[in-house]
């Protein structure tokens, strides 16, 4: 490693949001071909964590659980940072350490340990686009960057990836799951409004105009555009256990893939999520196939809503079960 390891006034850290499927590992690993940033794998440890300790004023205090209970949250161990390299960059602290301080010393520990010459740490985790004002409670000029893709290329990519792990692709089903996330992401954006924060950038954008796309993108975050980011595909740092479902990372962009889902999708698939997803497919989709009749999706989006709230049966008598020994326990 070369660069400058010395500690920089803490920053709010970047994050990477969008739909499941929607290309955020793809932007990740482009942003990170910059050598100016270093943006970790995917990972929800500063929401999975924020219920313990974002109240706590010096986390210094709890240290050896916070970092226990940081090692633990799933996906962490892609980062690959020990709790050495974190006990490091706290050590480097006068005042107390609160919650998000906390975090960004975790996200600079990234950057000491792997990537010392970048000038800003970022995080990537897909779901955050509904918690944003949350991420933002915390991080006051932290910059978001939503990347948004065709719904039907979303699902045609949800097909894909859970056919090929397990064969378990339930069309109704899923269509409806990735439809729910898919408006999920989009009203969020829409929450935020013109805040100058967030950033937007269409997958479609990012495929066909890919330079233009991330000299804008530089542009948004304050860095001069690296050229480096259009060889992102040269020196993809994906986990090797996670290549099976990011393939694209290891590819340069190709435009031929967008209307890929014509032929991956079945006539009934794209007809419901073009129903579900009407209020914005004009504004996100490539403008073909959008239609729909209505009396010929309604007898299998019935059909899936049963499926839906079958298979969430399950998720709520757990909750129910949480919350039943929660209160118990106070």
């Amino acid at each position: 490693m070369t660069g400058d390891t010395t500690l920089p006034a803490l920053q709010d850290p970047l994050l990477v949001v969008g739909c499941q499927r929607s290309g955020t590992t793809l932007l990740r690993t482009i942003l990170n071909a910059h050598s100016g940033l270093a943006v970790g794998y995917e990972c929800d440890f500063f929401q999975a964590l924020a219920g313990t300790y974002g109240q706590t004023r010096d986390i210094r205090e709890h240290l050896d659980r916070f970092l226990a209970d940081l090692m633990a949250v799933t996906r962490f161990e892609f980062w690959e940072i020990a709790p050495e390299d974190i006990r490091a960059v706290f050590g480097t602290m006068q005042a107390p350490v609160g919650f998000a301080d906390a975090i960004r010393l975790v996200c600079e520990a990234y950057r000491r340990k792997h990537k010392p010459g970048a000038v800003r740490c970022g995080v990537k985790n897909p779901n955050s686009i509904e918690h944003l004002a949350a991420y933002w409670t915390l991080f006051p000029r932290g910059q978001v960057v939503h990347i948004i893709r065709d719904p039907r290329a979303v699902l045609a990519s949800e097909k894909k990836k859970l056919t090929r792990r397990d064969g378990r692709f339930n069309s109704l089903l899923n269509t409806i799951r990735v439809a729910r996330r898919w408006n999920k992401a989009v009203r969020a954006q829409a929450r935020a409004g013109a805040d100058s924060r967030l950033l937007v950038l269409r997958y479609h954008d990012l495929v066909t105009g890919t330079e233009d796309s991330l000299r804008a993108l530089c542009a948004g975050l304050e860095l001069p555009f690296d050229p480096q980011m259009l060889d992102y595909y040269k020196g993809t740092d994906t986990p090797r256990q996670e290549l099976w479902q990011h393939a694209l990372t290891k590819a340069p962009p190709s435009p031929e893939r967008l209307s890929a889902y014509l032929g991956e999708l079945t006539g009934t698939e794209i007809a419901c999520i073009n129903f579900l997803c009407r209020a914005h497919l004009g504004q996100y989709s490539d403008g073909r196939r959008t239609g729909y009749r209505l009396m010929a999706v309604l007898p299998s989006l019935a059909l899936g809503g049963v499926q839906w709230a079958l298979a969430g049966v399950p998720r709520k008598l757990a909750h129910l079960l949480r919350e039943s020994l929660r209160k118990k326990a106070a």
